[in-house]
């Protein structure tokens, strides 16, 4: 994917920070897709996903997405 996939000058920033060490389990209330189920949930993680990049914008933190920002349609060939 064209300036995508490194941390350059130039590109698309799509970065997820993680912290290690923080326990959570997936459950139907902090799941984010339209979908609304998960095969993770009941699952036990010892990681936690704090913030989420997407093209240099903040789109998740902590727990809040910014629902006024869309990202740009992928088209592969």
């Amino acid at each position: 994917i064209q300036n995508r996939g490194f941390i350059r000058k130039g590109y698309q920033a799509d970065l997820v920070l993680v912290r290690p060490g923080s326990e959570w389990t997936v459950t139907t209330d902090c799941i984010l897709s339209k979908c609304k189920w998960s095969p993770l949930e009941g699952h036990t993680f010892d990681w936690k996903v704090e913030k989420t990049f997407v093209n240099g914008h903040l789109l998740y933190n902590n727990g809040e997405i910014d629902e006024t920002y869309r990202g740009q349609e992928l088209r592969f060939r």
